[in-house]
């Protein structure tokens, strides 16, 4: 049954980390809050430099026009909150003046200060004297404005978010493919350390050994977490924001989990929102469909009787996500919302941040709290042009988002720990030890946000700076971490080309569910009307609710390759050796956060005052 939703203790944490805050969103070129509407002049034109980004500075290569038939979706932002928010009156003209553009206004958000419009590039350009181009920077093609963006001055727009169209990845990793013959000490270990491979080499020295894992069940993430057997999920919803939607998820988690000795779906338990989807914006339905699947699962194992609400963006760049996330926002549906999601946080304007800014506020005022995948790329430091340069993942960076950063968990048979260190991953050729360059594959992500203040809430929790004496000041990654090792990864049904198959799936994004599956589960046994979860957990911190990862010497052993090009496919991984800027430690560190949250403590403090 349905647990009341009052107030109670977390209304007042809100307040104050509302009147702390000081992360509203510059938008540069915007005109003062109290000024005066003046008369519109052809001339008079606010440019808005928050809505394009440099791309000088991202080392673009060549600039290709786009169609001036293609279509966009844009936010445009007018100010909100407070005595200087837009009238309605003022929002309504800058919806005529869309209009006029021959621009399609699909939505009104009035108390966001939010107009969502719809329309093909030339008249976009038209409107807002800009051209768009497509380029390619750290190997990703994105959308932006070539020159500065404008708008009539009396018309008290501040930004247009949407203008930079960015696609943001699926944060899921699919381990190899299992050998299938004879069980031998090669292959997979259904439990951390039931095979040990006889061929590991004297380097790199590691003490806890094991094959990889075939792939939990949904009773060991259970476990592996640390579920009371009482705590089933009963009056919990939890939301999950993806790109796309694959039908047949329903019916692949419901046989799974029949085949398991689990419980299918109850009817209405898991319910799904789409609009029209562009098919030729993202490619990749492969990945997006292996992301539905990888998320509905985590949180039904999780908690088997929560109800499940998924929500399909029509593309996968960032604007349309966070138009989606404001739709689940504004729904009333759900209690906490998952985004195993995300894109690097220098490709994102003002405008987008200040978009993500107004859902993300909106959520915690109204008691959802919200949750993003940190990453799979580490510190960004071995990806794309830009190797060396360090950058977290968005929108995970924002203060109002709890981002979630991913462990190795090695669990034995009868469900002890054997390993846990942060997800941070070293390829060594098993057949000689050498290390397989460039000495990271794949890792949970962390570090200091570029834009983002120190929340109020991180004070006290934190170093003043990281290790190399960046991040002073800046909002730090990630808050807490969950499995997400795919060598230690989670089984997941997913469609295959000879029908459904089985695959140990990892990445943050199966943390960022599991995370918030738990906080859902918190929330209905309490009743607690909390938004945003962050303060709360780090409240947990150096309480039972909360385990301290530290690195472990643990190694796994692959038969596989583990990626294209390894001149032998037998690999060791190491375990949160710091193979780039990142790795755990005692309290909160840039890879595990302030720790792995479950257990009954988890359950009985979270959301108590402390």
């Amino acid at each position: 049954m349905p647990v009341s939703r009052t107030p109670q203790r977390g209304v007042p944490l809100l307040v104050a980390v509302l009147a702390a805050a000081t992360l509203s969103v510059p938008l540069s070129g915007a005109p003062p809050a109290s000024a005066a509407e003046p008369a519109e002049r052809p001339a008079a034109r606010t440019v808005l430099a928050g809505s394009r980004l440099d791309l000088a500075a991202l080392d673009t290569g060549r600039r290709r026009a786009v169609p001036d038939r293609e279509v966009v979706r844009l936010s445009v932002l007018l100010p909100w909150r407070g005595e200087g928010a837009a009238t309605p009156r003022q929002v309504r003209r800058a919806a005529r003046w869309l209009r006029a553009q021959r621009l399609a206004v699909t939505a009104v958000r009035r108390d966001l200060g939010v107009v969502e419009v719809r329309g093909r590039v030339g008249r976009v350009e038209r409107a807002l004297r800009t051209r768009l181009v497509r380029v390619e920077t750290d190997g990703v093609e994105i959308v932006a404005p070539a020159r500065a963006v404008s708008v009539p001055r009396g018309l008290r727009i501040q930004g247009v978010a949407g203008l930079v169209r960015t696609p943001a990845v699926p944060m899921s990793i699919t381990a190899p493919a299992v050998t299938t013959g004879p069980q031998t000490s090669d292959g997979c270990a259904r439990y951390w350390g039931e095979r040990v491979s006889d061929r590991w080499p004297a380097r790199p020295a590691v003490t806890t050994r094991s094959n990889r894992l075939c792939g939990y069940s949904p009773t060991d993430l259970r476990a592996l977490h640390r579920v009371p057997a009482g705590i089933t999920g009963e009056g919990a919803r939890v939301g999950i924001v993806g790109t796309y939607d694959d039908p047949a998820v329903a019916q692949n988690t419901d046989d799974y989990f029949t085949e398991t000795g689990g419980a299918p779906f109850r009817p209405g338990q898991y319910v799904v929102h789409h609009t029209a989807e562009d098919d030729t914006a993202c490619g990749d339905r492969e990945g997006w469909s292996e992301e539905q699947h990888l998320d509905v699962q985590a949180v039904h194992a999780m908690a088997p009787d929560a109800k499940v609400v998924y929500w399909a963006s029509p593309t996968c760049y960032s604007h349309d996500l966070f138009q989606t996330l404001l739709d689940a926002v504004e729904s009333g549906e759900v209690d906490v919302i998952s985004m195993s999601l995300g894109s690097r946080e220098e490709h994102g304007t003002d405008a987008d941040r200040a978009l993500l800014h107004r859902a993300v506020v909106q959520a915690s005022l109204r008691g959802v709290s919200v949750f993003a995948a940190a990453g799979n790329d580490g510190d960004y430091s071995d990806e794309g042009d830009h190797a060396g340069e360090l950058d977290v993942t968005s929108p995970a960076s924002s203060p109002w988002v709890t981002a979630v950063g991913g462990l190795s968990m090695g669990m034995r048979r009868d469900g002890s720990y054997a390993a846990i260190g942060g997800w941070a991953s070293t390829p060594y050729f098993a057949r000689n030890g050498g290390l397989i360059p460039p000495g990271f594959h794949a890792g949970g992500g962390g570090g200091a946000s570029h834009v983002h203040a120190r929340p109020g809430w991180q004070r006290g929790h934190v170093p003043a700076t990281l290790t190399d004496g960046s991040g002073a000041g800046r909002r730090l990654l990630p808050d807490v971490a969950a499995l997400a090792d795919p060598l230690t990864g989670f089984t997941t049904r997913i469609p295959g080309p000879d029908g459904p198959t089985y695959r140990a799936i990892g990445g943050t994004s199966l943390a960022t569910p599991s995370v918030a599956t738990l906080v859902a589960m918190a929330k209905a046994r309490s009743g607690r009307r909390i938004g945003l979860a962050t303060p709360w957990l780090y409240r947990l911190a150096g309480t039972a609710a909360l385990r301290d990862v530290t690195p472990p010497n643990a190694g796994l052993w692959s038969a596989t390759a583990l990626g294209g090009g390894q001149t032998w496919p037998e690999t060791v991984v190491t375990v949160d050796r710091r193979p780039q800027s990142l790795v755990s430690g005692p309290g909160w560190d840039p890879l595990t956060g302030v720790g792995l949250p479950g257990g009954a403590a988890f359950f009985d403090l979270f959301g108590t005052a402390r």
